[in-house]
């Protein structure tokens, strides 16, 4: 038996489960692979803050004498680990399609994200569909009582 796929993403990390009736008719989900954010916080790590540095002599970002402090703005460091973390979320999907024959996928993701990923998702396969859904947090075997989880693996499953 196939089993059909699930993507829970978030803008921290994206979890990829099978999906498979048992014998008994329920619906059981297998946790295959998981991918972390490793983008968060990037700009904290590898640059030095410019806030209250570029106005002191020999301070970070001195560029003249009263210098005014710069940075870019927080929400804009924000907005690029998140696309950035899309892009690997698009790369994996990819990597999953080939490595593991995902010939379909739900991917349920918070709308933001997904809006960021319908942008890129251009190259993926048709198999590929996005659903608004925070569900992250939830464990597998909570993921396989969810409704929306449960409908769109019925539905695929009657598709076979």
């Amino acid at each position: 038996m196939v089993p059909y796929w699930i993507v829970t993403a978030d803008a921290r990390q994206a979890h990829l489960f099978s999906c498979k009736h048992t014998p008994g008719g329920d619906l059981h989900l297998d946790l295959v692979r998981s991918l972390q954010n490793g983008h968060e916080n990037e700009h904290e790590h590898r640059r030095p803050s410019l806030l209250g540095g570029g106005e002191r002599r020999g301070g970070v970002g001195h560029a003249s004498a009263g210098a005014a402090p710069h940075s870019v703005s927080v929400g804009h460091e924000v907005e690029e680990e998140h696309r950035r973390f899309v892009r690997e979320v698009k790369g994996w999907l990819h990597h999953a399609e080939r490595e593991l024959g995902v010939e379909q996928v739900t991917v349920f993701g918070a709308s933001k994200m997904l809006g960021m990923l319908r942008e890129m998702v251009g190259d993926l396969s048709a198999g590929v569909q996005l659903r608004e859904g925070e569900l992250t947090r939830l464990t597998a075997q909570e993921l396989s009582k969810h409704p929306a989880v449960r409908k769109v693996a019925e539905a695929s499953m009657q598709r076979k």
